[in-house]
């Protein structure tokens, strides 16, 4: 059983540390999708030059780029929402 925290700095220490944990993850998902994308254009590279073609490349690699630009969406948002609080606490 967690306890409830005892002041106005802590529970705003809480939130600023849960928004550092979401925006961690977020990141860690983003560079994760960055990889996609390069390893997905390396792969379209590699068959473009011989002479099998690979449309549904072509969508994965669009489906990783629509994830990867929601992803550093919500990465903006929160270092915004981040600041925000810290601007509050201080």
């Amino acid at each position: 059983m967690t306890t409830a925290p005892t002041s106005a700095g802590e529970e705003g220490h809480d939130a600023v540390k849960a928004a550092c944990d979401a925006r961690d993850a977020i990141a860690a998902e983003r560079d994760t999708l960055r990889q996609q994308v390069t390893d997905l254009e390396q792969r379209i590279k590699a068959l473009s030059t011989g002479e099998t073609s690979a449309p549904h490349t072509d969508n994965s690699l669009r489906e990783v780029e629509d994830k990867l630009r929601e992803k550093e969406g919500l990465l903006q948002q929160l270092s915004s929402e981040l600041n925000e609080k810290e601007e509050e606490i201080t």
